[in-house]
């Protein structure tokens, strides 16, 4: 009984003994082996045999997306670059155009004033208008403002007080701002200044293509004026207002007379109550026009050969004027003082004639130009007059 009871005893510890042992079998071998669960889903690329299985994302647990969100699709202006070897410079103009400012004088058709330079980039030097002073100030730059002082003496219109005027390196007035002149000075030479009234048109005047000059008055700003008759290619004469002063404040308002007509070539002493002819006035206005190279042109009259001889002597150009040819607006009589003032240029080598722009001097000088008398001389800019002057 006892070896009966042994041996089913044994054959149970040997089932449970080979459960235990299939169990460990399974677990080691499922470990080593484990079983792959077959995906309904298409295989990621390049996943294979032996690999982790890939399970198909739930649609309701989709992760969200992170991904910073794309910029609108709006036009953004593309920063302008400077152009590599392009000129440095910026030209001054209106909109949309690149030509210089300018201004225009109505008396003349397409006549232009002042013209703007074209700003150097690179450089805030203030360009020389010619006759030593300034023509405009640099460009604004960012730098911290000056304190004010208060009492600095300051003119209301923001500008020094005129003063003498330096010659330029250029040359002096009477010749940087002459005209282009290829005539035949041999033959007698005629100059007609003509004082520009602001009354009338003066493109008849202009058409004759004869190389005229023309006075503007210098008590006033007459620079723009001034600028588009010279840019129209024609000379320019500062001329003294009558009354001024013969002993006081001489060298003051010939300064100011100067920086009003800035680009003239001469200065013409008023006729009836002229300062040129006084010893003492016409010493001084050499001296102040002197350096800025000036002619100078009085009227004939009681003084004007010792107006003469000072002028010489200080080696300025001189001229005197013959004849007001208009005194009486008749267009026949000053066509008949035209032939006067031509026969005197014939026997002196040369005359100058004062005129105002009248219709009826407008009219006759236009007719005189084309007569006769006219094609017997040669028709001169002022400066070649008072530089050759009669002898």
């Amino acid at each position: 009984m006892a070896t009966s009871g042994n041996k089913g005893g044994g054959f149970s510890i040997g089932v449970v003994y080979g459960l235990i042992v299939s169990v460990t079998l399974y677990l080691v071998l499922s470990f080593i082996f484990p079983f792959e669960v077959e995906n309904t889903g298409p295989v990621a690329a390049g996943a294979g045999v032996g690999t982790a299985p890939v399970m198909n994302a739930v649609a309701s647990a989709e992760a969200p997306d992170t991904s910073a969100p794309d910029a609108p699709d709006s036009p953004v202006a593309p920063m302008l670059q400077p152009e590599v070897g392009g000129e440095n410079t910026v030209a001054l103009g209106g909109g949309n155009d690149s030509s210089p400012a300018t201004l225009v004088n109505p008396q003349i058709a397409n006549s232009a004033a002042e013209v703007e330079p074209v700003l150097e980039t690179t450089s805030a030097e203030i360009p020389d208008i010619g006759n030593g002073s300034p023509a405009s100030t640099p460009p604004a730059q960012a730098v911290s403002p000056a304190p004010v002082v208060a009492d600095a003496p300051e003119a209301a219109s923001g500008q020094s007080a005129p003063e003498a005027l330096a010659s330029t390196a250029s040359g002096p007035a009477v010749e940087v701002f002459a005209v282009p002149f290829s005539g035949d000075t041999s033959r007698p030479m005629l100059a007609i200044i003509i004082e520009d009234t602001l009354e009338t048109s003066l493109q008849p005047l202009v058409d004759t293509g004869q190389p005229l000059s023309f006075a503007l008055k210098a008590d006033v700003d007459s620079s723009i004026s001034a600028q588009s008759i010279r840019e129209s290619g024609f000379e320019v004469v500062a001329m003294i207002p009558p009354g001024i002063s013969k002993t006081d404040g001489v060298a003051e308002n010939i300064a100011r007379f100067m920086q009003n007509v800035p680009v003239a070539v001469a200065m013409i002493d008023a006729n009836a109550t002229g300062i040129m002819l006084n010893r003492d006035a016409m010493q001084t206005v050499l001296e102040t026009t002197g350096p800025a190279g000036l002619g100078v042109i009085t009227f004939a009259g009681t003084g004007d050969l010792v107006a003469r001889d000072q002028a010489l002597r200080a080696g300025a150009p001189y001229g005197n004027v013959v004849q007001i040819i208009d005194k009486t607006l008749d267009v026949d009589l000053i066509v008949q003082a035209l032939d006067r003032a031509a026969f005197e240029a014939a026997t002196k080598g040369s005359a100058i004639v004062f005129a105002r722009t009248k219709p009826e001097t407008i009219e006759a000088v236009v007719k005189w130009l084309g007569g006769a008398f006219a094609q017997r001389l040669q028709i001169v800019p002022v400066s070649v007059a008072i530089q050759r002057p009669a002898n």
